[in-house]
């Protein structure tokens, strides 16, 4: 018999120039020009992104003032926050100012309904330069993930493929190189996405307004949607839509000197399919202790079969195992048990622990069918 328990489970040959930023200002500068004359009803993005901070950082009236406690403003009290994020999210709260942020690269899972909260990384500037130029920040984005899986010639690039080739990776700033930014300062982030704040509880668009102070901490978060403005709220797709769509920065990446980053194909870890890190252990560890789970416990992966989750996968704690249609295998003193027929799907993979999140995080090696965060 099966005990489940809740675990959070976290789904070239062009000669590049890389002295572009000169270059990057009078195109940028001149397509915007273009872009406003044809398009003279656009929405005004800088008023849109003014009310949205202007609604965040008003003077709340006493009818939310009743609902503030020692955990912050009433909508924090619907929303799961992390414990090791909620006194970032406070500095937030009291020191933040609203920028236009975009995603670089996002769990699958977030761009359609769920439960979860899922985990980005996400494009920003502190700059007020972009607070009228959205599209650019996005178009910077889809730069940092056209070098994921890559290994870039040129060193200014490198930190930005290995943070969006390592999922495991939980840097929370990193500068990007000037070449993509005008010489601007852009920074890519992790932003722990959360469906209470976006409109129909899922990312529709890659472009949202985000809380940053980068003076106190190094995390951000979406606006609480609460404050969005009205426009954006409810309009949120057509009015991200009427942007242009420009590929300057992307072209760049594209065309950067670099070669594909492979890992060792088939590994097994001293033969064992999944390899469990110190983190995840020491982790499963404490759940099991708060579970009270004194007896030989195992940890089943896998996907269902059946029912209505058939084709999701699981993560379970079992307190016994078909040795008939499962095995069992052991990393890091965590006892893994796969289904028989699911053995090749997870060969390879690692389970890891993402503090701040206070989730587990899957892991599949480059080539994978079933790559990417779970």
């Amino acid at each position: 018999m099966r005990v489940r328990s809740e675990l959070k489970l976290q789904d070239e040959d062009c000669e590049p120039t890389i002295n572009v930023v000169g270059l990057s200002f009078h195109i940028i500068s001149s397509s915007i020009l273009r872009w406003r004359q044809v398009e003279p009803n656009m929405p005004d993005f800088v008023r849109i992104l003014q009310e949205c901070h202007d609604n965040f950082t008003r003077q709340s009236p006493w009818w939310e003032r009743i609902f503030k406690g020692a955990k912050g403003p009433w909508y924090l009290s619907t929303e799961s926050v992390p414990p090791k994020m909620a006194e970032h999210y406070k500095r937030l709260l009291e020191s933040g100012r609203v920028v236009w942020g975009s995603i670089a690269q996002a769990n699958l899972g977030i761009f359609s309904e769920g439960p979860s909260d899922l985990p980005a990384v996400t494009v920003y500037s502190p700059d007020r330069y972009f607070d009228s130029l959205p599209h650019c920040i996005a178009d910077i984005g889809h730069a940092c993930y056209a070098l994921k899986n890559t290994v870039p010639d040129h060193d200014a690039f490198k930190p930005i493929a290995a943070r969006l080739t390592d999922e495991f990776d939980q840097t929370l700033r990193l500068p990007v190189p000037d070449e993509l930014t005008c010489g601007k300062e852009v920074y890519l982030g992790a932003t722990l996405i959360q469906r209470t704040r976006l409109p129909g509880g899922y990312l529709k668009k890659t472009l949202f307004p985000l809380v940053i102070s980068p003076e106190q901490t190094a995390v951000t978060m979406v606006l609480p949607l609460h404050y969005w403005a009205a426009e954006l709220r409810e309009n949120w797709e057509s009015v991200i839509e009427s942007l242009p769509e420009i590929m300057f920065a992307e072209r760049i990446a594209w065309t950067l000197p670099k070669r594909q980053w492979k890992p060792t194909p088939g590994v097994t870890y001293d033969g064992i399919p999944i390899w469990v890190t110190r983190e995840a252990a020491e982790a499963y560890q404490r759940m099991l202790n708060q579970l009270k789970f004194y007896e030989r416990a195992y940890l089943a992966i896998g996907y269902y079969t059946e029912g209505p989750d058939i084709g999701k996968r699981y993560l379970e704690v079992i307190m016994k195992y078909d040795a008939n249609l499962e095995r069992c295998y052991e990393s890091n003193g965590v006892r893994i048990v796969l289904r028989v027929d699911q053995i090749h799907r997870f060969t390879g993979a690692v389970l890891d622990y993402v503090d701040l999140l206070e989730k587990f995080n899957l892991r599949f090696p480059y080539g994978n069918p079933d790559t990417g965060l779970t």
